[in-house]
């Protein structure tokens, strides 16, 4: 079984045989970063759209963090053309940037990736792939923002949790992107879905209707 499936084959086997060789989590470790990434449906040429591309990858982002508790220390962008191009036309760039304080705040995410993506965008190429990843990520719970004598954004600070907070339950009831930032946007880059399966069980126009 090694020889022809290799390690993997070979524990496989002696899972079924009884022997345990891959360990339960009993808890799951909590990440060290988040990513969200897509391809584009087609070529993406103009600053805008790709702007609003990072800015709907941030912004799933901030909900993700959210939905682990998480508060995220630096952002990263990348974006790139697609790597079958020829070598003239390939182009990929990446930009961070850390935070003054951890954040899990969409409005703070999208502005900071819609800042890093002025600085990386070069006109003339096709930008088919983009990306925003998070990391430092420590517990919300655990991170205490250390402010001055005379900082006073506090108050501003909870106001924008509250904000979050009811965004994530609009969006909880009614669907995801109910509410969301005018940044983010999905026109310009939406991925192809020409093959999408149906989805049957949470769709009412999908529902199979079978008459006898």
């Amino acid at each position: 079984m090694r020889r022809v499936l290799h390690v993997t084959g070979a524990r496989v086997q002696a899972e079924l045989q009884g022997r345990s060789c891959l360990p339960l989590e009993e808890v799951r470790p909590k990440k060290q970063s988040i990513c969200t990434s897509r391809s584009f449906g087609r070529g993406v040429t103009e600053p805008d759209d790709l702007q609003q591309a990072v800015a709907t990858f941030a912004g799933r982002t901030a909900v993700k963090l959210r939905q682990e508790g998480l508060v995220a220390s630096m952002l990263t962008v990348f974006a790139g053309t697609s790597r079958f191009n020829l070598p003239e036309a390939r182009y990929w760039a990446s930009r961070f940037i850390a935070f003054s304080a951890p954040s899990q705040d969409a409005l703070d995410l999208i502005a900071a990736s819609s800042a890093l993506v002025e600085g990386m965008f070069h006109p003339g190429y096709d930008y088919r792939k983009a990306g925003v990843l998070v990391s430092g990520l420590v517990d919300e719970a655990a991170c205490h923002r250390d402010l001055s004598l005379f900082d006073t954004g506090q108050a501003a600070s909870a106001g924008r949790k509250k904000l979050m907070m009811a965004m994530d339950a609009v969006n909880r009831m009614y669907g995801s992107g109910t509410v969301r930032v005018a940044a983010e946007h999905h026109d310009a880059w939406k991925p192809r879905q020409e093959h999408l399966s149906r989805c049957y069980t949470t769709r009412w126009d999908d529902i199979i209707d079978i008459r006898v």
